[in-house]
């Protein structure tokens, strides 16, 4: 049997959306694939790889735990998931037992597309369980990107009193061509930069209101400077409640359009949109030495 789970990139509402914003997501063609074999053996394998090579195997037992591994921080997580999907289905243990479970990412894990939420999402398919409750008992967060990792399309993620809503989103903008994702190359630690912004952000009503509102806003977009005003706006919501620098005003203030951090500040990938020609502007951060530049029409889920 094999599944497979889509990558994420949130293109607004980080970190607000913890706080009941709507935010903007995009399911991407790159994602994780899940091969579940028969073996003769009373518990199961494990084996994860990066564009087919291997970084990760365990060995369960027959009550499916961790008893031998090369990564045992990695190994302790596994335990942290297993004791979940146990605990909301006791009797899906038969499922795992006498298996091998091959997982393999199409992207770099240091890119933060979700190596953690496309294995969530492919074991709650497997086991029949609550992928939501599957994040909250292990690494927490808001689950867009678990919403991503089946999504057909762009969606509009919400959560209202902890009951995740999504929705289609509109997002189809004309000018495909004129957006970039561009990889810093400084791998965030999400969950702790989710609890320095709940510990030291203050945040009002209207604060979130509007960065909801934006989320609809890019969907509007007919130019890419309408869309660059708005990524603008939203990064400058961001920059006073977070009390940081824009990553355009840091690394970019000379770039002809826009540039947005997506997800936890500071790392992974940055969204960028321009009216110039896309030799232009894959020759500008090309020049500044960033030399992963993802073309929007490249990364986009496909049918």
């Amino acid at each position: 049997m094999e599944y497979r789970a889509h990558g994420k990139f949130l293109l607004s509402g980080e970190y607000m959306v913890l706080k009941g914003a709507r935010a903007l997501a995009l399911p991407l063609r790159y994602g994780q694939r899940m091969q579940v074999s028969d073996i003769a053996y009373e518990g199961c394998r494990w084996y994860s790889a990066e564009k087919g090579n291997a970084w990760f195997e365990a060995t369960l037992d027959s009550s499916i735990c961790v008893t031998a591994t090369n990564l045992p921080a990695i190994g302790d997580r596994l335990d942290e998931i297993m004791a979940s999907i146990l605990r909301q289905r006791p009797e899906v243990v038969s499922k795992f037992r006498g298996k091998e479970f091959r997982f393999d990412t199409d992207f770099d894990r240091d890119w933060g597309l979700g190596t953690s939420s496309t294995l969530l999402a492919l074991l709650a398919e497997y086991a029949e369980v609550d992928p939501y409750q599957l994040l909250a008992d292990t690494f927490g967060g808001s689950g867009y990107d678990l919403a991503c990792a089946i999504a057909s399309g762009p969606l509009f993620f919400t959560r209202r009193e902890g009951t995740p809503l999504v929705e289609p989103a509109p997002f189809d903008p004309p000018f495909k061509e004129q957006i970039f994702f561009v990889y810093l190359g400084n791998k965030q630690n999400s969950s702790a930069e989710v609890k320095k912004f709940f510990k030291e952000a203050v945040i009002s009503d209207a604060d979130v209101q509007r960065i909801s509102e934006l989320a609809a806003d890019f969907c509007t977009a007919a130019t890419p400077r309408e869309l660059a005003g708005f990524m603008k706006e939203h990064e400058q919501i961001m920059s006073r409640i977070l009390q940081t620098q824009t990553v355009q005003q840091k690394y970019f203030p000379d770039f002809a359009g826009a540039v947005k951090s997506m997800g936890a500040w500071g790392g992974d990938f940055v969204m960028v949109v321009s009216e110039n020609e896309e030799k232009v502007t894959r020759k500008y951060f090309f020049d500044k030495g960033f030399v992963t530049i993802l073309g929007y029409s490249n990364v986009l889920l496909r049918d």
